[in-house]
């Protein structure tokens, strides 16, 4: 009688047809992007050349702006040079100068003067003082001016927000006028010495210490202030805190800062901070 049991070699074909299907079901496509390729989606773009348009000029790009960017990025591969002509553009061309200089003074006058209109600051207080507190304000007045045409840089602009009448105003005292300087400039409050060093310059007029320099006025106390490392490193941090709403760490601040040591040069602490796919969010 013969046996229906199907023949060993039957069997082993099967399974081996089998197996073959499974390899072929197994195999995996890499799709994903090629080594060095940053993929970013069209609104992710679009977001990053908005926030660059608003943070450094105060404005939204119109659309035609914002495809011919994100055309002129993309065909550059997203590159590090390809933002940083974008935030040039922005800060240093004809077109944008003005509102870049614009931006930056409302910036100051919010972070130092509580955002007081020039056409107040005019009416109520030049005239309220003498020849040197009418100097003082009309310098703050006339710095957009200035900068534009090459006369005058941030840290001038730092200067004149809190050496005036309205800022004496605002943090009335000599108390509150070196406490506030301070924070506003170091982000930080004065030491015990600090404030005592301080207070003597702008109160008595008297010799004293700090940062290592000494003054003896209220005018030399700004100058210290103002012209010293760690005024260049509360730049930084208001930077950070502007550009990407968080206070950089220890070892951030003093990179950055020793990175514009030189020049103290905002334009070029922005694109350092602009450029990272932190800021862009890639």
């Amino acid at each position: 009688m013969l046996s229906r049991q199907p023949s060993l070699f039957v069997i082993l074909g099967v399974l081996l047809g089998l197996c073959s299907a499974c390899k072929e079901e197994s195999v995996v496509v890499n799709v994903g992007a090629p080594e060095g390729e940053l993929r970013v989606s069209e609104a992710a773009l679009e977001q990053f050349i908005f926030r660059s348009y608003v943070d450094l000029i105060g404005t939204a790009p119109s659309q035609q702006d914002l495809a011919s960017w994100s055309s002129r990025l993309r065909e550059n591969e997203l590159s590090v040079e390809s933002r940083q002509e974008l935030f040039e553009t922005l800060q240093q061309s004809a077109e944008w100068r003005e509102a870049y200089a614009l931006n930056l003074y409302q910036s100051a006058k919010v972070r130092f003067l509580e955002n007081f209109p020039d056409a107040e600051i005019q009416r109520r207080f030049i005239g309220q003082g003498d020849a040197d507190d009418d100097a003082r304000l009309q310098a703050l007045l006339d710095w957009q001016a200035n900068y534009l045409n090459g006369t005058a840089t941030y840290r001038d602009l730092e200067r004149s927000c809190i050496y005036n009448l309205v800022y004496d105003q605002i943090n009335m005292g000599s108390f509150n006028f070196v406490r506030a300087s301070f924070d506003n400039l170091l982000w930080r409050y004065p030491t015990d010495a600090e404030y005592d060093a301080g207070f003597a310059m702008v109160e008595r007029s008297q010799q004293a210490t700090l940062f290592g320099m000494s003054a003896s006025d209220k005018a030399g106390y700004v100058d210290l202030l103002t012209d010293s490392e760690e005024a260049l490193q509360g730049i930084v941090i208001w930077q950070f805190d502007q550009l990407l709403a968080r206070r950089p760490s220890a070892a951030e601040t003093v990179e950055f800062a020793s990175s514009i040591a030189a020049t103290g040069n905002l334009l070029e602490l922005q694109q350092l901070i602009m450029q990272t796919n932190e800021y862009a969010g890639f």
